[in-house]
């Protein structure tokens, strides 16, 4: 009798296996065709826009490209290393006087903050700046200001290699860190570029009391 019910446990027991083993094999299967149909953030290519300077209607040197745009592109060249993308739609950016801000916590000044100037979230991006508060630094969001500035270069350049755009990101860290002054007037001033090219340019503001920012701003040649 034990003999024959240990048989019978072993034949139930093969059973169960096989309908499992089937189970998983439809979900696994499942899984192939929803991954062919729709795939991962990570496996789509950036989109690359066509960034120029440009004369506006207003009379105002702009970019050729919108807030829109901007985080369409951004998202893309991020989702693409990181799964997902980073910025939120244009609708969720707080709105300021004169333009559209994003921070992951809008509330505190502990994130980095992504400042665009433009009209709409539909017109010409006039300038970018990538600022952050050095009275709240932490490795970690210092860290996250480097993703910010390493994306945004990606996204204003996107022909050039990821190497390349990494080491003028370094760069702009450098020259924002050595423009560290006490006198605002002489802040305030534009200095000479720290990075120019293609109708783009970059330079520092980092004055006593306010966040240190990397302004991107349109240029004609």
């Amino acid at each position: 009798m034990s003999i024959r019910r240990n048989r019978n446990i072993l034949r139930i027991a093969t059973v169960i296996c096989m309908i499992v083993c089937t189970a998983v094999s439809i979900m696994l299967l499942g899984c192939s065709n929803a991954s062919d149909q729709a795939p991962s953030p990570a496996g789509r290519e950036p989109v690359k826009l066509q960034v120029e300077a440009v004369n506006t209607a207003q009379g105002e040197i702009a970019f050729s490209i919108s807030l829109e745009d901007f985080i369409k592109s951004f998202n893309s060249f991020y989702a693409a290393e990181n799964g997902d993308g980073y910025l939120s739609e244009a609708d969720q950016w707080m709105m300021q006087a004169s333009c559209y801000a994003y921070s992951e916590e809008p509330d505190s000044r502990v994130f980095p903050q992504i400042m665009v100037y433009a009209d709409s979230a539909v017109s010409e991006i006039c300038q970018i700046s990538l600022c952050y508060d050095d009275h709240s630094y932490s490795p970690a969001t210092y860290d996250i200001y480097k993703d910010l500035i390493f994306y945004t270069l990606r996204t204003m350049f996107p022909g050039k290699p990821a190497e390349e755009v990494k080491t003028v990101s370094e760069k702009m860290l450098t020259a924002v860190e050595d423009s560290f002054t006490t006198d605002k007037e002489t802040a305030g001033r534009i200095p000479g570029m720290a990075y120019r090219e293609d109708g783009i340019g970059i330079y520092p503001y980092y004055v006593v009391g306010e966040l240190m920012e990397i302004r991107i701003v349109p240029v004609l040649e």
